[in-house]
């Protein structure tokens, strides 16, 4: 049970020492330093910076006791509410790091369209580009599902943006 503990705890985000200090904690109840680094057998000066982190985080408080800091485990639950905290920091800057993502030009852009409203998103984000833009087509397929007033929009937009356009058209009717 105790390895499933400390699986379980390494799994949502505490270090494999920290996550020891905090079972070694709850089991004493309360503790000093010295009785953490015993029944954790990890060094003293080690604990001090782990337990540190672990009052930061809310999962201990410190008290007094005469002359020694004792250190308490707050009620477990708080490890949710820890998590909840990291979640909402990452959903906070899920946007950028989205965004970081998106110009990446290392990475290949393959996605699957389907029917009349997926030609029209291919079109619409290829029209925001300031690259140029290579394509083969043919127009008469071309106009059976744009009107002709909709692709000189597209050609002004991705010019107006500092786009071009290379295209290859098939010869027909």
């Amino acid at each position: 049970m105790q390895n499933d503990l400390l699986s379980t705890l390494k799994d949502i985000g505490l270090e494999p020492k920290e996550a020891d200090i905090y079972l070694s904690v709850l089991k004493l109840g309360k503790a000093s330093i010295t009785d953490i680094a015993k029944v954790s057998e990890i060094k003293r000066t080690t604990v001090y910076e782990y337990v540190n982190k672990l009052v930061k985080d809310g999962l201990f408080h410190k008290t007094a006791q005469g002359k020694r800091l004792i250190y308490v485990a707050e009620d477990p639950s708080k490890l949710i509410r820890l998590l909840e905290h990291k979640r909402k920091k990452a959903a906070s800057i899920l946007q950028d790091l989205q965004d970081i993502y998106a110009t990446a030009s290392h990475k290949p852009h393959i996605k699957l369209y389907e029917g009349i409203e997926g030609i029209h998103s291919i079109y619409d984000e290829i029209a925001n580009t300031s690259h140029t833009v290579y394509s083969t087509f043919s127009a008469e397929k071309l106009f059976s599902v744009f009107a002709e007033k909709d692709a000189e929009e597209f050609q002004a937009t991705i010019y107006n943006k500092g786009g071009q356009l290379k295209e290859l058209i098939e010869n027909n009717p």
